[in-house]
């Protein structure tokens, strides 16, 4: 006999299934429900029940509500073989690790085939783990890209929180300026003194040449007998 919890697509193929192999349904449910509930609160005789078919889509249950209570269940019931289908397993994947663990093998996520699937569950020997280890591998790597992932966001943090308290460090032991004191001496004082003052005529005789020559210049070139006179001399004199 079988039991089974489903939504109306997947249970017309659960009874077309059980019909072609000879299986009787003793008790059906067709809508969302409590699993925890549904055990504790409807009255089967399980001790007639073969295979409990679930619908994960089809529970309420969260994921860590379904293990205890399946856990509990086969505890009371070894003899009953669990089926759980799983419309949508990419987001389970972790309900499904958990499932193997409880050596739960039976387990149809290619709900695109669904007929065959079951037929496969209700076999004889039903499903083994090597049918199903492919989800622990999956699981696995998702677990250690996850840890990796989470091991560099660590790693960025650390290295971050580092390279803060270095420029910390660094703006705090920048070496201070020291105030430098520049003591002149008397006699080195009076020679900067004469220096400062030579170097200031000597300017002064400099502007003094510059405006004399300047003058004769203009004077001579203002000056007609004058200019053809030093015109006159420095022809003469090439």
């Amino acid at each position: 006999m079988l039991n089974y919890i489903a939504t109306c697509d997947n249970a017309k193929i659960i009874k077309e299934v059980c019909k072609q192999q000879n299986i009787l349904i003793l008790h059906e449910v067709e809508e969302y429900t409590d699993l925890d509930k549904y055990i504790k609160e409807t009255k089967v005789n399980y001790n007639l029940v073969k295979f409990f078919i679930i619908d994960v889509s089809s529970i309420s249950d969260k994921d860590d509500g379904i293990i205890t209570t399946l856990y509990n269940f086969i505890r009371l019931y070894k003899r009953i073989r669990i089926i759980l289908i799983f419309p949508q397993f990419e987001n389970k994947l972790e309900l499904l690790s958990n499932l193997l663990k409880q050596e739960i093998y039976n387990l149809i996520t290619n709900t695109d085939n669904l007929k065959n699937e079951l037929l496969k569950c209700l076999s004889v020997e039903g499903k083994t783990k090597k049918d199903v280890q492919k989800f622990e591998i999956v699981q696995e790597v998702k677990e250690k890209s996850h840890k990796i992932k989470g091991f560099n966001i660590k790693i960025v943090e650390k290295l971050s929180k580092s390279i803060r308290k270095q420029k910390f460090k660094k703006v705090n032991k920048q070496p201070k300026i020291k105030e430098t004191k520049v003591v002149h001496h008397s006699g080195v004082y009076f020679f900067e003194l004469l220096l400062e003052a030579i170097t200031r005529l000597i300017k002064l005789i400099g502007y003094i040449l510059v405006f004399l020559l300047t003058s004769i210049a203009l004077t001579i070139l203002l000056n007609q007998n004058l200019r053809e006179l030093v015109f006159g001399i420095l022809i003469n004199g090439g």
